[in-house]
């Protein structure tokens, strides 16, 4: 939409507000009213960046969803945690003595804060947190989703020793050959009690085409892999895996569980609580 059009339509009721004091509401959330003057400030200001500009309807659909977090966080007492109200108060403190009490854009800035200090609470709650500590969780969904993770070819699961010299490099070989289920502990107490041992680590799970050591090892790679003046010389220690298991895509599987929670979340909401959006009135800033 054209800056142009929406703020003549913003002047147009802002003025509707100063001189007949009303403000049409252009959606309600749970009952409580959205002001078109709330909206086409919060619109206007996600349009100010030309690479993150998005469609109208496509804003109003994000919108609505933000406000129905912001929603259920009041519902579930989220403001009223001390936390929540120190900080809270803080900024209002600070936000009056830098900004003052008269520019009429405060209330609006003010809720934009508290709002997303909302959104964070509950997301951090219901979402964020649950999808990194809920073991049960995950591994259910890992094994609900379990082709999703399979690989195609076999992978390597274990760790890359960056040796400074010959002398590190062969006692890695050798902790390797006498603790390959420990490899790391065994490393960390040798680096702690041998000063001449200097190594530096990566663990990991790979498959071809995404580690150079791994794939000149493994993967009959064709260059040799560049070393640093520092650590000249390279030691894999890794085992051979036909499939991963769920540690192995732990982090794959926890990014998909949280966007998982997040849109059963949104489908508990949407049902949870009434919007209506006043579509004549939307038409008007197309």
């Amino acid at each position: 939409m054209p800056f142009r059009t929406l703020f003549l339509l913003l002047f147009v009721f802002l003025g509707e507000t100063l001189f007949s004091q009303t403000d049409p509401v252009l959606m309600t959330i749970n009952g409580n009213p959205v002001t078109l003057s709330e909206f086409a400030y919060s619109y206007r200001k996600s349009q100010q960046n030309a690479f993150d500009r998005i469609s109208l309807e496509e804003y109003v659909r994000m919108y609505i969803d933000f406000k129905l977090k912001v929603q259920e966080a009041l519902a579930l007492g989220m403001d009223k945690t001390p936390d929540f109200r120190q900080e809270y108060a803080r900024y209002v403190q600070d936000f009056d003595q830098a900004s003052g009490k008269n520019n009429p854009e405060n209330r609006y800035l003010l809720q934009e804060y508290r709002d997303g200090m909302l959104l964070f609470a509950f997301m951090n709650e219901q979402v964020w947190e649950k999808a990194q500590t809920d073991e049960k969780g995950l591994k259910e969904y890992f094994e609900t989703h379990e082709k999703n993770y399979r690989w195609k070819q076999p992978g390597y699961k274990g760790m890359i020793a960056m040796c400074h010299d010959e002398y590190s490099k062969n006692k890695t070989n050798e902790l390797f050959k006498t603790n390959p289920e420990d490899l790391p502990s065994a490393i960390r107490h040798e680096q702690e009690t041998d000063s001449r041992y200097v190594v530096k680590t990566e663990s990991g799970v790979w498959q071809k085409g995404q580690n150079e050591f791994v794939d000149y090892s493994f993967f009959d790679g064709d260059m040799v892999p560049a070393t640093g003046d520092d650590f000249p010389y390279f030691v894999i220690a890794a085992i051979r895996k036909d499939q991963p298991s769920f540690e192995d895509v732990r982090s794959a599987v926890i990014n998909d569980y949280q966007q998982y929670l997040e849109k059963e979340t949104m489908k508990r909401l949407r049902k949870k609580y009434t919007v209506k959006v006043n579509k004549r009135l939307l038409k008007r800033l197309k």
